[in-house]
C-alpha cells in the first residue's frame, strides 16, 4: 500500500521496532490510566460533596492551569534532555496521589484537598503531554509518526474507556480509599518504565542543549512564536486546537457529570458507561488513523472532521434518551480521534526537531482553552440548562472552524490541503 504521496506506508507495529519508543509506550500508557481513573473519581466526589456543576467545571478547568506557562516549559525543554524533564513531572504525579491515597485511607478526604491536588499537578500535566508527544517524534523515523501517533493516542482513548469503567465502578464498590491505592501505584510503575527506557542518541539538532537563563529562554520562546507566525500550517493548527477545547473538549472534558445527572439522570455507573463509550469511540478512530489511515495526509483529515465534531455535538444537545445519548457519545468519541491525532501528526511534521518543545509549548498553550469553556460552560449550564450550553457550543463551534478552514487554504495557495 502506497500514501498519497506515492511512498510505501509504514507497517502497522512500524513505531514499535524502536526500543524507546515500546518503553515509552508502556509508560505513557500507565500514567494515563491513573489520570483518567483519578478524574473521573475527584469529579464525582466534588458533584456529590458540594452539589455544584461550577466547581466541578471549577476542577475541571485547574487541570490545566499549566496551558498558561507551557510556552516557556516548551523553550526550556529544548535546553534539557525532556526525558529527563518527564521522569521529574511523573515522580510528582506520584507523589500528589500517595499523599490522596493517606488521606482517603485516614477518612480525612475534604474537596480542599482535591483542588489542591488537582492544581499542582494541572500545572505540570500540560508539559507532561507536551514532552510525551515531542519525544515520541524524537525517537521514531519521520515516516512513521502518524503510526507512532495514532498508537500513542490509543493510550489515552483506551485509558478513558476502562479507566472511566473502573473508577466509577471501583468507587461505588470498593470507595475512594482502594481507587486512589490504584491510582497511584499506576504513577509509580509508570515513572519506573520512563527510567528504564534510555536516553535516546542525541542527533546534530539536539547536542547544543544545555542550561539557560530567563533572558535566553525568552528568546527562544520569541523564535519559535515567530515560527509559528510564518507558517500558514502551524498558525491555523494552534488556532483549531484553541477552538476545539473551548468548545467540543470542554463537554467530554469536564461536564459529562452534570450531562449524566441532569440531562439523563444517571449515577456514578452511568456516568462511567457514558465516559467510557466515549473513549471508546476515540479509540476506534485512533486505532482506524493508526492503521486504515495512517497513510492519509493528516490535514485532510483534520479540517473537515472538525466540523463534523462541533455538528454532531450540536444534534446530541437535543437528545434526552439516555440510550440515544450513549450511541452519539460513541460516534461523537470516532470523530474526535479522527481530529486529534491528525492535528498532533501535522503539528510535528511541520516543525523542525529543534523547536518541537516550543512549538508544542504554544500548542499546550491552546488547551487554555479548555478550562476557558469549562468555567463558561458551567456558567451557562447553571443559567439556561446543560442542553443549551450544548447547543451553543456545537453550533458556534462549527461556524468558527469553517471560517479557519477557508483562511487556510487562503493564506497558502501554493501548499493547498492534500486529498488521499
Amino acid at each position: 500500500m502506497t500514501s498519497a504521496s506515492g511512498a510505501p506506508r509504514p507497517g502497522l507495529l512500524a513505531a514499535f521496532a524502536v526500543r524507546g519508543y515500546r518503553f515509552q509506550y508502556s509508560s505513557d500508557l500507565l500514567v494515563a490510566w491513573a489520570i483518567e481513573i483519578e478524574v473521573i473519581v475527584l469529579a464525582w466526589y466534588v458533584l456529590v460533596a458540594t452539589d455544584s456543576p461550577f466547581l466541578v467545571a471549577l476542577l475541571g478547568a485547574l487541570r490545566f492551569l499549566g496551558t498558561l506557562i507551557s510556552p516557556f516549559l516548551g523553550a526550556f525543554a529544548d535546553r534539557v534532555p525532556r526525558r529527563a524533564l518527564l521522569s521529574v513531572i511523573r515522580a510528582v504525579f506520584a507523589c500528589l496521589g500517595s499523599a490522596l491515597l493517606i488521606l482517603a485511607v485516614a477518612d480525612a478526604m475534604a474537596p480542599w484537598a482535591a483542588f489542591v491536588a488537582v492544581s499542582v499537578a494541572g500545572l505540570l500535566r500540560p508539559a507532561d503531554m507536551m514532552l510525551r508527544q515531542s519525544l515520541i517524534a524524537d525517537v521514531v523515523p519521520r515516516a512513521v509518526l502518524t503510526n507512532a501517533m495514532g498508537f500513542f493516542r490509543m493510550t489515552i482513548d483506551s485509558s478513558r474507556m476502562f479507566g472511566a469503567l473502573a473508577g466509577a465502578g471501583m468507587l461505588s464498590v470498593l470507595g475512594i480509599a482502594a481507587t486512589y491505592g490504584l491510582v497511584a501505584t499506576l504513577y509509580v510503575m509508570s515513572l519506573a518504565l520512563l527510567l528504564i527506557a534510555g536516553r535516546r542518541v542525541q542527533t546534530s539538532t539536539t547536542t547544543a542543549k544545555g542550561s539557560a537563563g530567563l533572558r535566553e529562554t525568552w528568546e527562544q520562546l520569541k523564535a519559535g512564536w515567530t515560527l509559528a507566525c510564518e507558517r500558514p500550517a502551524i498558525w491555523y493548527l494552534l488556532w483549531l486546537a484553541f477552538v476545539v477545547n473551548v468548545t467540543v473538549l470542554s463537554i467530554t472534558g469536564g461536564m459529562l457529570p452534570v450531562v449524566a445527572r441532569d440531562t439523563f439522570g444517571m449515577g456514578a455507573g452511568g456516568l462511567g458507561i457514558l465516559a467510557a463509550t466515549f473513549a471508546g469511540g476515540a479509540l476506534v478512530g485512533s486505532t482506524l488513523v493508526a492503521t486504515w489511515l495512517r497513510g492519509v495526509a493528516p490535514e485532510y483529515l483534520m479540517w473537515r472532521f472538525a466540523v463534523v465534531w462541533h455538528v454532531l455535538m450540536a444534534l446530541f444537545a437535543a437528545v434526552g434518551d439516555p440510550t440515544t445519548g450513549t450511541l452519539f457519545l460513541g460516534a461523537i468519541g470516532i470523530v474526535s480521534s479522527l481530529v486529534m491525532v491528525p492535528m498532533s501528526s501535522a503539528l510535528l511534521l511541520t516543525t523542525p526537531e529543534a523547536y518541537r518543545g516550543r512549538i508544542m509549548g504554544l500548542r499546550q498553550l491552546a488547551v487554555f482553552g479548555l478550562p476557558l469553556g469549562l468555567l463558561l460552560g458551567g456558567t451557562l449550564t447553571e443559567w439556561l440548562g446543560v442542553q443549551s450550553a450544548l447547543l451553543l457550543y456545537g453550533a458556534l463551534g462549527a461556524v468558527v472552524c469553517s471560517i479557519l478552514f477557508w483562511l487556510r487554504t487562503r493564506a497558502a495557495p501554493q501548499d493547498n490541503l492534500p486529498v488521499p
